[in-house]
């Protein structure tokens, strides 16, 4: 176990791990707050009445037709799939979000599977998978869960890049997007939109906060060389 974390460690030090764990959050988290909105699990969209007559037919139209005749169960989906995506992409409530978010979409993965949802139990696999990787990212303090905390297997704090204001604004600017503009622009235009913001977010963080970094960097070197030849 000890090996594990210490690789762990390793693997969360790197800055180009740190920024796909980063998007990756983004990615995840805003496919579930689109989704809440789009689908009308938190505002209702659909007519039952005139679903029920324009569903095509099959097995899987109906499936779906019976969570919509459920609006308290449609609602909490929708609910969850929010606060778990905001936690997501807010990266600093990030571990959180994940322990809600990984059983919300276990469950949609077994139902798409066993359904038979052409093509839906593809992306929640990989949403899945996606998840558990969110999870293992958390697992040195995930691990206190079922491990007793005591001072030798403690986990040493990294040089992360993650608790950065800039991609907490980025990630709230994504579920404003999301939230105003849902009923007028096409999913694919929301997804489009978050994908801007990452980009400004990304952009942000090379020109300003990395920069800063490498300057602090080179002082410190600097300095040290210069202490270090003085007799």
């Amino acid at each position: 176990m000890k090996k594990l974390l210490e690789l762990l460690h390793f693997l969360k030090s790197k800055e180009l791990l740190q920024l796909f764990t980063i998007y990756l959050r983004y990615l995840i988290g805003a496919a579930f707050v689109v989704a809440a909105f789009v689908m009308g699990k938190i505002i209702p969209l659909f007519d039952v009445e005139q679903l029920d007559k324009g569903l095509p037919p099959g097995f899987t139209s109906y499936a779906f037709a019976s969570f919509i005749h459920s609006p308290l169960y449609w609602s909490f989906i929708g609910w969850s799939q929010m606060i778990a995506g905001i936690l997501l992409v807010t990266q600093r409530f990030a571990r959180l979000g994940v322990v809600i978010y990984l059983p919300i979409i276990l469950n949609i993965f077994i139902l798409t599977y066993s359904y038979h949802f052409s093509g839906t139990d593809i992306v929640s696999g990989l949403m899945l998978l996606a998840a558990i990787y969110l999870a293992i990212w958390e697992g040195d303090k995930l691990q206190y869960l079922w491990v007793e905390p005591a001072l030798e297997n403690l986990p040493q704090p990294t040089q992360s890049i993650e608790k950065l204001p800039v991609w907490g604004w980025a990630g709230s600017s994504m579920v404003l997007i999301i939230m105003v503009f849902f009923r007028k622009l096409h999913p694919l235009y929301l997804c489009l939109l978050c994908l801007l913001m990452g980009i400004i977010a990304l952009l942000i963080y090379l020109i300003k906060y990395r920069r800063r970094r490498l300057i602090i960097a080179s002082n410190l070197s600097f300095g040290g060389r210069n202490s270090s030849s003085i007799p």
